[in-house]
């Protein structure tokens, strides 16, 4: 997420400076979660037998 949209989230969610920068960093894995009124940041890892279907190398 980036520019015009990066802002809209922002301000509709009235998001930290930290979470902007999860957000606008682009890196696989990682998320905002929201759950009810929450916030968490978490890392999203593959197991080693779903990364063959991840990066394309799956049947």
């Amino acid at each position: 997420m980036d520019g015009k949209n990066l802002q809209q989230a922002k301000e509709l969610w009235g998001l930290t400076t930290e979470e902007t920068n999860l957000l606008s960093s682009k890196i696989k894995g990682q998320c905002l979660l929201f759950i009810g009124s929450s916030r968490i940041l978490c890392r999203i890892k593959a197991q080693r037998w779903e990364k063959t279907f991840l990066t394309g190398g799956g049947r």
